[in-house]
């Protein structure tokens, strides 16, 4: 306790005893006083310390609390720090600022680059021969061969396609893909008809009358630009346009046989023909390099002619005459590899 706290109660005690006014308090020795107010300057010391100690642990409590709200405050700020890039130096930047970019260009150059690779399909069409023939004038002024010839027929044919491509992309941005793109196929693309009917006699009566043709496409080679849209990372879709080149045979014949004669006019031949394709497509990664698709082509090659002189002891001088038309379509899919 301190002095002055002490001197005061000394002071308030003997006022005590003195406003009591009694003879025994009075006569109370000195020393007497001094223990009383000793023990109860004691006991007040006790009572202050006590307090004092409630003070220090109310203090450290506090102290103890607040430390988890400063960790908790702190937490975030130490998240964010730990999420933002560590310091490195001005070499490490420009190493992290490449890997990024080269991500990016990865991404939008994917499908720029040199590939081959392999094809095969199945080919269908229904093209068109026209007949004609100028033995138009005999002793009868008719033609022997009406109605088979002149006409205009329709030959359906089927067939495979197999062989090998070889293109080069460049990709514009992340969407756009262009290209350049060759292919040479073997092809077994093949129709025929046959028909007879009772034709004009030639020097009289009706004989039998039979008109036969067929075509085949042996092989077919195209050069074709390409415009294709990424619709996802992995996938293209693209339209495609460009020339057509193929090797096609053909042959045709007619035929009598009746009571005036028998007589022919037959031809066959083989001829390399040019002309336009168009078709589309949709392709996509199967693999690192390796690049599956699905093609449609439409192909025209125009026309090939064939005259066949008709034989004695038919009309002198007369011939069979066959316009072929050459087209077709392919449905093919391709397997790709892509070069780095």
């Amino acid at each position: 306790m301190r002095p002055s706290a002490r001197s005061a109660a000394i002071i308030l005690l003997a006022v005590s005893v003195l406003a009591k006014g009694s003879p025994d308090a009075l006569a109370q020795s000195n020393d007497e006083i001094l223990r009383r107010l000793e023990a109860k300057i004691d006991a007040l010391a006790k009572e202050n310390a006590v307090l004092r100690e409630r003070v220090r642990r109310l203090e450290r409590a506090k102290t103890e609390s607040a430390k988890p709200e400063a960790a908790q405050a702190a937490a975030p700020r130490t998240e964010t720090t730990a999420a933002a890039p560590p310091a490195v130096s001005s070499a490490g930047m420009e190493a992290q600022a490449r890997a990024v970019s080269g991500v990016g260009a990865a991404r939008a150059s994917r499908w720029t680059g040199l590939y081959v690779g392999g094809t095969g399909g199945f080919a269908w069409g229904n093209p068109t021969t026209a007949t004609s023939n100028n033995n138009d004038t005999t002793a009868f002024n008719t033609s022997v061969f009406v109605p088979l010839n002149p006409a205009e027929y329709h030959t359906k044919t089927t067939g495979w396609t197999a062989g090998a491509l070889v293109g080069v992309n460049h990709q514009l941005n992340n969407r756009l893909v262009v290209g350049l793109e060759g292919d040479f196929s073997w092809a077994d693309i093949t129709g025929a008809i046959n028909k007879t009917a009772i034709c004009s006699g030639y020097n009289g009566g009706n004989p039998n009358c039979t008109y036969t043709q067929s075509q085949k496409l042996q092989w077919l080679a195209t050069l074709r630009g390409r415009l294709g849209f990424s619709i996802i990372p992995d996938t293209v879709i693209y339209g495609t346009a460009g020339l057509a080149a193929g090797r096609v045979s053909f042959s045709h014949s007619l035929r009598t046989a009746g009571f005036a004669g028998t007589f022919t006019a037959a031809a066959t031949g083989a001829e390399t023909k040019a002309g336009w394709v168009v078709g589309t497509g949709i392709e996509s990664w199967l693999a690192p390099n390796w690049i599956v698709r699905l093609e449609y082509l439409h192909y025209d090659l125009g026309t090939v002619s064939s005259t066949a002189p008709i034989l004695v002891p038919g009309p002198t001088g007369t011939s069979a005459r066959a316009d072929f038309r050459v087209y077709g379509d392919v449905a093919r899919g391709s397997l790709i590899y892509k070069f780095d």
